[in-house]
């Protein structure tokens, strides 16, 4: 038996008992599905039990926390191990590269403050007069990014004379010099007079 034709029928009231059986039974069946299709999509929410919820937690821990914090340690660990390789590799390329030591780069500095005393202020000094403020000489690393064989350290020294200045009052010259290991080059940094 054909639906449509027994549907036609049954709208226009010349159906017959077989065919208004089969369209209800079709019609029925049709609701039926409709029904449990309906079900399909919009399936009630079940609650969910302790053990399902930890065992949700514990994933999203392991997934969000625990993995990516244990890689970036990770990363943050290689990173550190690559750069003190490298800057331990340049501290010893420096330290080969020490030609003078500390007592010999305070000598430069000392020659550059009564060569610089001479030439800037004006005044003569005696060397012997130029002393090494207590505790202001400290070494340096130069790091060079380019090539770490030729890293190097140098040596920061603050010192200071009293001199007769040109007009006849006494003053004191206070000086930073810079001093390059590698080849013994002292330049000025800071200097100052103080009357």
């Amino acid at each position: 038996m054909n639906f449509d034709e027994a549907f036609k029928h049954v709208q226009e009231g010349t159906a017959t008992d077989e065919e208004k059986r089969y369209v209800a039974d079709q019609l029925e069946a049709a609701s039926r599905l409709l029904k449990d299709d309906v079900q399909l999509v919009n399936p009630p929410i079940a609650q969910a039990d302790h053990d399902d919820i930890k065992k949700a937690k514990k994933k999203f821990k392991w997934r969000y926390i625990v993995i990516p914090v244990t890689v970036i340690i990770c990363v943050v660990v290689a990173i550190g191990a690559i750069l003190g390789g490298v800057f331990g590799s340049a501290a010893g390329y420096a330290k080969q590269n020490m030609k003078y030591g500390k007592s010999a780069c305070i000598d430069m500095a000392i020659a550059k403050v009564v060569q610089d005393a001479g030439t800037f202020y004006g005044v003569e000094i005696d060397p012997s007069r130029v002393i090494v403020k207590r505790g202001d000489t400290h070494k340096d690393f130069q790091y060079n990014s380019f090539n770490i064989k030729n890293s190097y350290y140098c040596y920061y020294i603050e010192l200071e004379a009293n001199v007769v200045s040109p007009n006849g009052r006494f003053v004191e010259l206070e000086y930073e010099i810079k001093v390059d290991t590698r080849r013994g080059d002292a330049v000025v940094i800071e200097r100052d007079m103080d009357d």
